[in-house]
């Protein structure tokens, strides 16, 4: 239920209203929103935006200065943070199927080979996926994608992890025992230019 203490909007409201709508305050200020819960929150561009939205909030802090002076830049025409101009940026990418750019300001460079070894290890209800990175010096992350069709297309909708460039090892994790799962890997350079497809590859999980 929601706790009012004061005219509405006026002072401070927290809570939600017969699960319709949500009172709460950001940055200082009241605001009210409709409540929605997702009907699926495990979709595939779901996961695919969390999947964005995790590596660009890791990855912020290890940037130079002067790149999150170029995010700054961008976000001053808009009244956002420079983190969150960096997300909204390379979220709109995502969904486009380009690739995320690290600088705003650096133009798209040329498409990267494809990574080699992929190897997806069974583990208990889940994978481990190994790969080598391909060679070059604009890398600067990797995407996973991930589907229980073989044959598949990466997508949006497919895309599961973005790992720095030089991790080559993560864990894909809360998997179903006994399916069959099908990855494919590329790499992404700091101008925003996805890489070649690796070859697919797959495996079950125990």
């Amino acid at each position: 239920m929601a706790s009012v203490k004061g005219p509405l909007m006026s002072m401070d409201a927290s809570g939600s209203v017969a699960d319709t709508i949500t009172f709460s305050k950001w940055k200082g200020r009241n605001y009210v929103r409709q409540l929605v819960i997702p009907a699926n929150p495990q979709s595939g561009l779901q996961m695919g935006v969390r999947a964005t939205f995790k590596f660009v909030t890791q990855i912020w802090a290890t940037l130079s200065e002067t790149i999150q002076g170029h995010w700054e830049d961008l976000a001053r025409t808009q009244s956002i943070t420079p983190l969150n101009a960096m997300v909204q940026y390379d979220q709109t990418r995502g969904r486009q199927d380009f690739g995320m750019k690290q600088d705003p300001t650096v133009a798209e460079g040329a498409v990267e080979a494809a990574p080699v070894g992929g190897a997806a290890t069974a583990q208990p209800k889940s994978l481990k996926i190994t790969w080598a990175d391909s060679v070059g010096a604009d890398d600067w992350c990797t995407e996973i994608y991930r589907s229980t069709t073989a044959g598949f297309t990466p997508g949006p909708a497919t895309l599961v992890a973005v790992i720095p460039h030089g991790d080559q090892v993560w864990t894909d994790v809360g998997l179903i025992t006994g399916t069959n799962y099908h990855y494919r890997i590329r790499g992404n350079e700091k101008g925003g230019t996805a890489g070649t497809l690796a070859a697919e590859f797959n495996g079950t999980p125990t």
